[in-house]
């Protein structure tokens, strides 16, 4: 699959002051599943990373409805006066569309994807998550993860931090720890992360979102060290991470999507 088959870009002014670039990369795998949108409107952008899940056609099906959705829903996005209300929203919409989906037998399909999704408005920015993608923040040459990844570890390091599990059993759990506790399709048990209020950016700040291949090949030492040596490059960041992610990836590497935005 090409690479402008998985990537929904939609560029409507030049004065948007959140500059988006994005790469994705189909690793070791047979098939893409990963897509990612990139919007930049009048005073506003708009970035999402869907990593697909299921079967070849179920997963693809799954991330490419996820943009599909958010792309004809923009117009709306750019008149919502609750922003992180109307991500939530639009995340609700999706889950159940993609649980709805049926084979041609009229069977469920087990299929879903991850999200991460920003809009940034004017120096605000808004942020909505689902599954183990992930958003980072880059400020003041500083590296800061503001997503979690709702896996099973979330879930195990809540119990061992209230006490109701003690080490031991931490690690006999510990090789289930990645299995997801929520994505696009898991029906109604989704958990939606946003911000409880917008983050302001300041001139500088890159945002990087990100499929979990690149942190599986890198971690988040390695992705800071390489953002910070290629300040002078930001359209070709992302390769850069990628092309990272796989040289340090030699057991092989899953799709992997990422998008920089530059805040200017």
């Amino acid at each position: 699959m090409s690479r402008e088959e998985t990537v929904t870009t939609v560029r409507l002014y030049e004065e948007c002051r959140l500059k988006l670039y994005g790469s994705t990369f189909i690793g070791t795998r047979e098939y893409q599943q990963d897509r990612m949108l990139m919007y930049e409107g009048k005073g506003i952008s708009v970035a999402a990373v869907c990593d697909g899940m299921g079967g070849m056609e179920s997963g693809e099906r799954a991330s490419q409805l996820a943009v599909d959705v958010l792309t004809a829903d923009m117009a709306k996005l750019e008149q919502a006066e609750d922003i992180s209300a109307f991500l939530r929203e639009e995340a609700s919409k999706i889950n159940e569309l993609i649980a709805d989906f049926k084979d041609e037998e009229g069977c469920p399909i087990e299929s879903g994807s991850t999200i991460v999704m920003i809009v940034v408005k004017g120096d605000l920015m808004y942020l909505m998550s689902s599954g183990d993608s992930r958003i980072y923040l880059m400020h003041d040459d500083k590296l800061m993860c503001l997503t979690k990844d709702h896996n099973y570890r979330m879930r195990l390091d809540e119990k061992l931090r209230v006490g109701m599990i003690d080490m031991e059993t931490y690690m006999l759990e510990e090789p289930k720890a990645e299995a997801l506790i929520s994505f696009l399709g898991i029906g109604s048990s989704i958990l939606i992360d946003t911000l409880d209020k917008p983050l302001k950016l300041e001139y500088g700040d890159r945002i990087i979102l990100c499929s979990d291949g690149l942190y599986k090949g890198l971690n988040d030492d390695a992705i800071e060290h390489i953002a910070l040596e290629n300040q002078m490059c930001a359209d070709g960041l992302a390769d850069k991470l990628i092309e990272e992610a796989l040289f340090h990836s030699p057991s092989g590497m899953d799709n992997t999507t990422v998008i920089v935005g530059i805040y200017e």
